[in-house]
């Protein structure tokens, strides 16, 4: 926080991903105005519309990970 009170008034240009954090920051540090950048796909990204038409069928999950047994760890 110490950081961000130094520095947030000094910066020539303020971008976040939503409109209530700039404006918290405005408020809470007295910085100037943030510009907002949505944190979304472009329409472009889209799934094609075969992905779309299952999205109400039953998800399937590949877990692709692995696996510890913790059970001995506390002795």
């Amino acid at each position: 926080m110490r950081l961000e009170t130094a520095l947030l008034p000094h910066i020539d240009l303020r971008l976040t991903v939503c409109d209530s954090l700039g404006e918290y920051f405005v408020r809470e540090y007295g910085s100037g105005p943030f510009q907002t950048i949505h944190n979304v796909p472009s329409i472009g990204q889209a799934p094609p519309d075969a992905v779309l038409a299952r999205r109400n069928e039953p998800r399937r999950l590949l877990y692709h990970g692995a696996f510890t047994d913790t059970a001995g760890w506390n002795r």
